[in-house]
């Protein structure tokens, strides 16, 4: 990144990791920006036109993307001086990795940080290389496009992004958001988006038409729900557990000292976190992820489940082990060995099995003649037991988070400032456009850095749904005695999850289920094409769009 100022007499750089100010010598006011040098960028026609014509391009700055900081008046430059109108810094933006908020990890790669600046959108940022690496959307490009891949041409930022402290004379209203997914135009417009004195912006340009109504509607409490608003220009440097959960900053040194210890493995929680970054305590802002975090827990799910049917695999190759789960289940299922009491006259209550027969009598005779413990070594009784309470655990924890719950049940909201629960992060997708879009098929983006589609809402909801899976009885019941005593079909945590989803009061079910007037119960219901490609104006289910998928 060339991360200097345009227009400037004095050429201080930001790349120090100290705050950098910024004064301007002169009579006229003039247009400050962060330049980065965008090597591969062709910029299209209408948009070319329109930025030259602005003066936000000259004729020999078609490789750049200008990030714009607002008007740089005359200010004397004075080294005692603290007034400077621009001011800007760096962070180091990780995430929160528990319910708890009690670990930090870095962010997940190829996610977006979407930075509002005086409640508008400033910068788009992918996420690459274990959260280390992040490389800006050319928002004066692709303006108006669901479709907005990264640039390989555009230069990065390593380590830590710069932010605003101080425009226009004062301090900044920073708000930072991380999504897994890229976000929609309409999305981005309805939290915001581009402001009207934004050099980049060209109102004129088609792409915009669809999106005035957003414009003159926007969501103010909605992007203040799903941004973390960092106070940057007051930060102290400081920090501490506590205090993080409320401003979501703390100093390196401090996040190295408590949250960057080595795991079991050897492994540091915060890798990224350079030896310059604690000398220098450069500001950690720690976002909210909670789609990472559920989807962590499924993850988990998988690889225990994985691990029980790996134990199912080592039975089956056992040479005995047919005969073993014969012989376990014949004579030493519960049943067979299960007593009661009764009353037997003048000798008062006395105990027998409940099963007296002769023939379960010669079953109990052949028992005692056999090794159990033999055969619930070869069976991994005791481990498979283990692992199914581990297993129903994680399960239980998981599905309390996505409740925004902690492990103990208790409301996981509480102590943060700003928190944001899984059920509101994954209505990012019920804003996603409708499949086959012109945009994705243009400029053809790679996978991971495509906008899916609306179908991506409900793939989202039924992955985290089948990780969650079935109890794992399912995998092994064949080979213990007896049914597992832990399990109940009608207590399943999972079943319970898919009834409160159907559920009016549930904060998905507006989004995943439509309502009584949105589609004709008697009539035949054929969808109309263009009503699908409007863009959404809410959350809410969209009857067109989802039966254009």
């Amino acid at each position: 990144m060339n991360a200097q100022t345009r227009f400037l007499a004095d050429n201080e750089t930001v790349g120090n990791r100290t705050t950098a100010s910024f004064y301007v010598n002169g009579e006229d006011a003039s247009e400050l920006f962060l330049e980065f040098n965008d090597n591969r960028t062709r910029y299209p026609d209408a948009v070319a036109k329109g930025l030259k014509e602005s003066g936000y391009l000259s004729k020999d700055s078609d490789n750049l993307y200008l990030v714009p900081l607002g008007q740089g008046l005359p200010v004397v430059r004075d080294d005692t001086s603290t007034d400077a109108l621009t001011a800007l810094g760096h962070i180091k933006p990780v995430r929160f990795a528990d319910p708890e908020g009690q670990h930090l990890a870095p962010l997940r790669d190829n996610g977006r940080l979407y930075i509002f600046v005086g409640g508008y959108l400033w910068r788009e940022l992918v996420v690459s290389d274990d959260g280390n690496t992040f490389r800006d959307i050319n928002l004066a490009k692709y303006q108006g496009c669901d479709q907005r891949p990264p640039d390989d041409g555009m230069e990065t930022e390593i380590g830590a992004i710069t932010v605003p402290h101080r425009l226009n004379g004062g301090p900044v209203l920073l708000q930072i958001a991380f999504s897994e997914i890229p976000w929609s135009w309409a999305l981005i417009e309805i939290l915001g988006g581009l402001a009207d004195e934004d050099p980049r912006y060209l109102p004129s340009l088609p792409e915009h038409a669809p999106y005035q109504w957003h414009r003159d509607n926007v969501d103010h409490a909605l992007r203040l729900q799903r941004t973390t608003l960092l106070n940057v220009n007051s930060f102290d440097g400081q920090g501490s557990p506590d205090t993080l959960k409320q401003t979501a900053l703390i100093g390196a040194q401090q996040a190295n000292d408590l949250y960057n210890q080595p795991d079991e493995n050897g492994l540091l929680a915060l890798p990224q976190l350079s030896r310059a970054d604690i000398q220098d305590n450069l500001p950690v802002a720690a976002l909210q992820d909670p789609l990472g975090i559920a989807f962590e827990g499924v993850g988990k799910l998988t690889l225990l489940m994985n691990e029980l049917c790996q134990h199912v695999m080592e039975i089956d190759r056992h040479e005995h082990a047919k005969s073993a789960v014969y012989a376990y289940q014949t004579f030493f299922n519960q049943s067979l060995h299960q007593r009661e009491t009764y009353i037997a006259g003048r000798a008062g209550e006395q105990s027998r099995y409940v099963q007296h027969s002769d023939s379960a009598d010669n079953l109990r005779d052949a028992a005692d003649r056999l090794d159990r413990d033999h055969l619930e070594a070869i069976l991994r009784v005791k481990e498979r037991r283990e692992l199914r309470q581990t297993i129903r655990q994680q399960r239980r924890e998981t599905i309390a988070w996505l409740d925004s719950k902690t492990p103990e049940g208790n409301d996981a909201s509480q102590g943060f400032q700003y928190f944001l629960s899984p059920w509101e992060a994954l209505r990012d997708y019920a804003w996603l456009p409708v499949p086959g879009d012109e945009q994705r098929h243009t400029l053809n983006p790679d996978e991971d850095h495509a906008t899916p589609d609306y179908s991506a809402f409900w793939k989202a909801i039924s992955g985290l749904l089948s990780g969650l899976g079935s109890d794992p009885s399912v995998i092994d019941s064949a080979y213990d005695a007896d049914p597992d005593p832990e399990w109940d079909d009608d207590n399943d945590p999972v079943h319970a999850l898919r009834s409160q989803l159907l559920k009016p009061d549930h904060p998905l079910h507006a989004a995943l289920i439509p309502g009584a007037d949105q589609i004709p119960v008697d009539d035949d219901y054929l969808p109309e094409l263009e009503e699908a490609k409007k863009p959404a104006t809410d959350s809410n289910f969209r009857h067109a769009a989802y039966a254009a998928r």
